[in-house]
């Protein structure tokens, strides 16, 4: 990852260079002082602390480098609010105002890596209950339970589904996942436990499952293979 901090106050170009290489220590950090070399070294840059007053007019930077770059993430940085109507023209990610903190510009840097970056959903998964099929993300899923000869597939939100079915199999299915089986009853999402006990373990919606007296080594061994692969 390119980072480039465009400003032409060197205790500011110092500063951001600091707190990115705290943030993204493997990252490539580009300083440069002039509108020319901000144009030269944008192409490739990933991320762009653009100052608004630099060179005087900075602000006539900012839709020549989205062109050149149309996906940087540009992040203004700016002691006049008055720039920020002229900023939204080349649509930046964010806009930081002189004098900040370390705390405001860590806030964005994060926001920052979210959009470079947003978290890969895990993709549906489905169960099969006769001749119906559900389509199911497993982040989605809390636990799920037998009773009876039935299935209940508790989710973070909505209703319980319920279908005729074999734990076993939504087992087999939904294990590749993090799920385990602390009970012949129960196959629960690992990621969601919020503590456990010899005897039972709470669900990060609250309800407490039993964990079979015979499968508790298993289900601790497999917790924390699980936690330490995470």
């Amino acid at each position: 990852m390119k980072v480039l901090i465009a400003d032409d106050e060197q205790p500011i170009t110092d500063k951001l260079e600091d707190l990115c290489m705290r943030q993204w220590p493997d990252a490539e950090i580009v300083k440069v002082h002039t509108i020319t070399d901000t144009l030269l070294e944008c192409a490739d840059s990933d991320i762009v602390f653009l100052d608004m007053e630099m060179d005087a007019s900075g602000a006539s930077c900012g839709p020549a480098l989205r062109n050149a770059n149309p996906r940087a993430v540009i992040i203004v940085v700016s002691g006049y609010p008055s720039y920020k109507s002229d900023a939204y023209h080349f649509h930046p990610f964010d806009y930081i105002e002189k004098p900040f903190t370390d705390e405001d510009v860590l806030k964005v840097m994060q926001e920052a890596m979210t959009f470079l970056h947003p978290a890969q959903e895990e993709p549906a998964i489905t169960l099969k209950a006769g001749a119906t099929s559900y389509r199911l993300h497993p982040e989605d899923i809390v636990f799920a339970e037998r009773y009876g000869r039935k299935i209940h597939i508790h989710m973070t939100s909505g209703d319980p589904i319920s279908f005729y079915g074999r734990i076993g199999e939504v087992y087999t299915t939904l294990a590749p996942y993090g799920f385990l089986m602390p009970h012949q009853a129960y196959v629960v999402n690992a990621r969601l436990i919020r503590s456990y006990r010899r005897y039972s373990v709470l669900m990060a919606d609250g309800t407490e499952l039993a964990i079979a007296q015979g499968r508790f080594k298993t289900f601790e061994t497999e917790l924390h293979s699980y936690l330490m692969e995470e």
